[in-house]
């Protein structure tokens, strides 16, 4: 905190990102930095005082600084990639004002390999994973008292380690339908819509084998013969895409083979 560092969180959608986001922001009010002089923005939200513009933005930040009279003002921005030409603002903002920016985001649009070539100034990635089963466990909400770890890890392995889950004690049934709108909603926003997918089933169906193989070891190929096994063809050079882009927004997390 406090350093003229870009701070961008990631992670797939609903793990938990912008409750971090409000927790750096409360932190900072209990550091005793004053509430005039710290803007916090979730761009997808209908109460947004300002139009979703670069002018707007900036305009309101530059009320900000106004108000701090000099001291540092903290941004913390959510889903920024709601803003089109973000890193126009972000980027004006580190050269104009004294700043600690916070930024969230889709990882589909906040791509490791692209923030280099967004942001000019200096950043850092700060990953955001679902709860791990430890973390599940020492929460508290598996520790049931009649079960065991083994059959609380039995749990955690069918609902997963999303938060809202597990803060809302949810029943597989409903843990199960909330995993299916979080895929749905990974799938068709930050996939297809993002990169144009037009061949969608083909697309579906190559996530569903590799979650369906998770833990095993396969190749490129395996996926290829089990969709001509499943009448439909495609090239390598699309399957390494469509695997890219499920990379990309934390669908599938690749454990390469150590030699």
């Amino acid at each position: 905190m406090h350093q003229d560092i870009i701070k961008v969180i990631t992670g797939i959608r609903r793990c938990g990102k912008s409750m971090l986001l409000s927790l750096i922001r409360d932190e900072l009010l209990q550091q005793g930095v004053p509430q005039s002089h710290l803007l916090m923005v979730n761009f997808e939200s209908f109460q947004l005082k300002f139009e979703k513009t670069q002018k707007a933005v900036y305009a309101a930040i530059e009320t900000l600084v106004k108000q701090a009279a000099g001291s540092k003002v903290y941004l913390l921005f959510d889903e920024i990639q709601e803003l089109e030409h973000w890193e126009r603002v972000i980027n004006a903002c580190q050269i104009d004002f004294d700043c600690d920016i916070y930024l969230t985001g889709s990882n589909a649009y906040l791509l490791s390999s692209e923030l280099s070539t967004y942001l000019s100034g200096r950043y850092i990635e700060i990953p955001v994973y679902p709860f791990s089963f430890r973390e599940v466990w020492e929460y508290g909400v598996l520790n049931e008292k009649t079960a065991t770890k083994e059959q609380a890890f039995e749990k955690y392995l069918n609902l997963g380690g999303l938060p809202f889950i597990h803060q809302n004690s949810l029943s597989k049934e409903n843990a199960r339908v909330y995993l299916e709108d979080v895929f749905e909603s990974v799938l068709v926003k930050d996939i297809v819509a993002r990169n144009k997918v037009r061949d969608i089933d083909t697309l579906r169906r190559i996530l569903i084998y590799c979650v369906a193989n998770s833990g095993r070891i396969f190749s490129a190929s395996s996926i290829v013969k089990y969709l001509k096994h499943e009448h439909l063809s495609i090239s390598l050079d699309t399957l390494y895409r469509y695997i890219e882009y499920f990379k990309a927004s934390c669908l599938v997390l690749p454990v390469s083979r150590f030699d």
